[in-house]
């Protein structure tokens, strides 16, 4: 329940938003998400590399985001 009402009130403020927060709002969003399952679901991960490896998974998420500012820049 919790979680829908945050994506609600997420849609409200980011979904009129210009396009570069956007961009950068689902790149954190992705990243914090995908950080969270690396540390708590994917324990092999965890006992190979400790906390370290959401250090990586960080930084794919930010080039991610790196490729989406030059693709929205691209589009400019």
């Amino acid at each position: 329940m919790a979680g829908t009402l945050a994506a609600a009130v997420g849609n409200e403020f980011i979904g009129g938003s210009f396009p570069l927060l956007t961009i950068f709002s689902e790149a954190v969003a992705g990243g914090a998400v995908l950080a969270l399952v690396t540390h708590v679901m994917i324990p092999e991960a965890i006992e190979e590399a400790g906390s370290l490896i959401v250090l990586p998974t960080t930084a794919g998420f930010l080039t991610a985001l790196y490729l989406a500012l030059t693709e929205y820049s691209v589009r400019q």
